[in-house]
C-alpha cells in the first residue's frame, strides 16, 4: 500500500508552494529556484505537495453560514439588552451600544455574503468597487435588521425582564 500511495504521488505532477512561486515564469530546469529540490523541480512532491489542487482563498460561504450569522447578531442584540440594563445608567448605555455596534458589524458582513453568493459582489474581478452592488448590499442590510429586530423582539424583552 505504501509503493502503491509513492506511486500516485510521483506521477502527480504537482509542485511544492515554494515552486509555485517561480512556475509562471519560462525556466529551465538549471535556473530554477534554490528552494525547489530536484525532486520537487521535476513534478514529484513530498506528503506536503499541494499538488495541481491549488487551495482557494476566496470561499464562499453556505446560506448555512450566512443564516447563521443573522442568528449570531440577533443572539448579541439580546446579550447588549441583558448586559446593558445589569450594568447600569452610563456603563450600560456604552455596554448596549457596542453590542449593537457588533450585532449592526455581524448583520453587515452576513449580508454582504449572501449579496457575493447572489451575484452581487462589493468587488469586481478586475478588483475595483460596484458602487451598485454595496449600495444594493446595504438596503439589504437594512431590510435584514428591521427583520431581525423584529424576530428578536421577544427575546429581547425576555432579557430586558430578565436583567431587572
Amino acid at each position: 500500500m505504501k509503493t502503491a500511495q509513492q506511486g500516485v504521488r510521483a506521477n502527480d505532477h504537482g509542485r511544492h508552494a515554494a515552486c509555485f512561486l517561480t512556475s509562471d515564469r519560462n525556466e529551465t530546469t538549471e535556473s530554477k529556484s534554490p528552494r525547489c529540490t530536484r525532486r520537487a523541480g521535476h513534478g514529484r512532491g513530498s506528503s506536503l505537495t499541494l499538488g495541481k489542487k491549488m487551495i482557494s482563498m476566496t470561499t464562499t460561504n453556505t446560506p448555512k453560514e450566512i443564516a447563521g450569522g443573522f442568528a449570531l447578531a440577533g443572539i448579541t442584540l439580546c446579550l447588549g439588552v441583558y448586559f446593558g440594563v445589569k450594568a447600569g445608567d452610563e456603563g450600560g448605555t456604552a455596554l448596549m451600544r457596542l453590542f449593537y455596534l457588533v450585532a449592526v458589524l455581524i448583520v453587515l458582513k452576513s449580508t454582504f455574503a449572501w449579496g457575493r453568493r447572489r451575484g452581487f459582489p462589493a468587488k469586481r474581478e478586475d478588483g475595483s468597487i460596484a458602487i451598485s452592488h454595496v449600495l444594493r448590499n446595504l438596503v439589504m442590510a437594512a431590510i435584514v435588521w428591521g427583520v431581525l429586530l423584529l424576530v428578536f423582539a421577544p427575546l429581547v424583552m425576555l432579557a430586558f425582564k430578565l436583567a431587572r
